[in-house]
């Protein structure tokens, strides 16, 4: 027997005890697998938040993997992990997409009064800084509670169309893309974007 059919076997063993609770088995698994789970994470690295946050979601694709792996399937496991790992990533990023844009849409609707006061006197700016640090608006949302403030008191400076392009940008879109998103010229965006950042620099 070859050292890669005995290694099959053992593989498959601890998948099966694995997927009867053993413990165990899953863990080293995990371990067995975790080069490979890194180097999916990595590739989504850029289009969400925490490093951290990626590698539970993955670990939970992982687990599914195990769960659900099917022996008489024409895939491998190592195929199926990856795929179950991916689906998990996605999921995870839309669902986080989705509820950033509505978070921020509910507040920019909002039409309440800003108290100022020099500790919480966000600008546009910080919530773009924050985005890149935190890797989504709402992240930056849980670290201070001035932004939120701000996105009320742009409420009340922005028109209709500004606070529109506020929803575009800050959701991670390029120039480009939201001048097709709301069907005006890049230029229009790049203006509305500098009326923007002087409002949300006044005091």
């Amino acid at each position: 027997m070859s050292v890669d059919s005995i290694q099959r076997e053992e593989e498959a063993r601890m998948i099966v005890a694995a997927k009867n609770g053993d413990l165990m088995a899953f863990n080293q698994l995990l371990k067995q697998f975790n080069p490979l789970i890194k180097g999916v994470v990595s590739s989504y690295y850029l289009k969400m938040g925490d490093r951290d946050d990626l590698m539970q979601e993955a670990s939970i694709g992982f687990f599914k993997a195990v769960r659900d792996y099917d022996f008489e399937a024409e895939a491998s496991f190592r195929t199926f992990v990856r795929l179950c790992i991916d689906r998990q990533l996605i999921t995870a990023i839309k669902s986080a997409t989705r509820k950033k844009h509505e978070m921020l849409t509910n507040s920019l609707s909002l039409d309440m009064p800003l108290a100022t006061d020099a500790s919480e006197d966000w600008t546009l700016l910080d919530i773009i800084s924050a985005q890149k640090a935190y890797g989504s608006p709402e992240e930056a949302l849980m670290e201070q509670e001035g932004e939120s403030r701000l996105l009320k008191k742009l409420n009340e400076r922005l028109t209709a169309f500004e606070k529109k392009v506020v929803v575009e940008y800050i959701s991670g879109k390029s120039y480009q893309e939201i001048a097709k998103a709301l069907s005006k010229t890049e230029k229009s965006i790049d203006n509305a974007l500098q009326r923007i950042r002087k409002k949300a620099s006044l005091p």
